[in-house]
């Protein structure tokens, strides 16, 4: 019994911590275009490369901006990262939400702050693509 205890703790811990509580579906067909509202506060250049690679490997072709969004920009994301040092560096939180104008239509949240699970060391970009596919389920 302690030995299932532990298998289960372990594949658990092993698991992607995308929670499921914080996702909401795009539910919109066929975005044309997706503006992505580049982050003054966050510090990696990487994270908002990955987030936009994942979306265009989907089709979802994406524009970066600064303060303002441009007229075309219907649909934006913004997103939030926090990375943590322990032996490596990892992203332990992220979030991706989508706006078409000032209306919440899309969420996803990667959570590791509460979790001393292996996972934690996965590439960000495996992180950012398992986020964006919980927002776009249909694209993948």
């Amino acid at each position: 019994m302690i030995r299932d205890f532990l298998a289960i703790g372990l594949l658990a811990a092993l698991a992607g911590c995308v929670s499921d509580e914080a996702i909401i579906p795009v539910r919109e067909p066929g975005i044309p275009l997706l503006c992505v509202k580049r982050n003054p506060d966050l510090a990696r250049p990487d994270f908002v490369a990955e987030i936009r690679r994942s979306l265009e490997a989907r089709g979802i072709r994406t524009l970066e901006y600064e303060a303002k969004a441009p007229p075309e920009c219907r649909y934006r994301l913004l997103y939030w990262g926090e990375w943590r040092w322990d032996l490596a560096e990892y992203l332990r939180f992220g979030a991706l939400r989508i706006y078409d104008g000032t209306k919440l239509v899309g969420q996803s949240t990667y959570d590791d702050r509460y979790d001393a699970a292996l996972g934690k060391y996965r590439p960000t970009a495996e992180k950012v693509a398992v986020m964006v596919d919980k927002l776009f389920p249909a694209a993948r």
